[in-house]
């Protein structure tokens, strides 16, 4: 990979695409935590994608409220939000609250990513969650 003065040249680790990624962390620093990289591809191929695919997906996805449907999920469900999460905490609970056999956990300080901003507290959540529902 060419180098230059100290920036990989696909990925422009500027402002901006800081910004981007780090608005998803509570704790900017535990994005370095991911085996992934939230600036793979070209400039242009990143933004094409917030500019059009994540518009047409959501797009796609209509205006569909599945909230009354989920009354007749039977499974247990652990529903994990971050309480800096770009997506509203509402939204969690709503989800929880319309699932008859959900657990809601909200983590105070954490965004987006709960399982690499604080793996201390969500996979012990998730491990009791799996022992208390575990089939007999």
């Amino acid at each position: 990979m060419i180098r230059a003065a100290g920036r990989v040249p696909h990925c422009d680790r500027d402002a901006k695409l800081s910004a981007g990624a780090g608005r998803f962390f509570g704790n900017a620093a535990a994005r370095a935590r991911s085996r992934g990289s939230f600036c793979a591809g070209t400039a242009e191929s990143r933004s094409n994608k917030a500019l059009h695919v994540d518009r047409y997906t959501v797009a796609s996805l209509g205006s569909f409220d599945w909230r009354s449907a989920l009354g007749a999920v039977t499974a247990s469900a652990l529903i994990v939000h971050g309480s800096l999460d770009v997506i509203s905490a509402d939204s969690a609970r709503e989800w929880a609250m319309a699932l008859p056999n959900a657990r809601f956990a909200l983590l105070e300080g954490v965004g987006h990513f709960p399982y690499l901003e604080s793996p201390e507290r969500f996979y012990p959540l998730v491990n009791a969650f799996l022992v208390e529902n575990r089939s007999a």
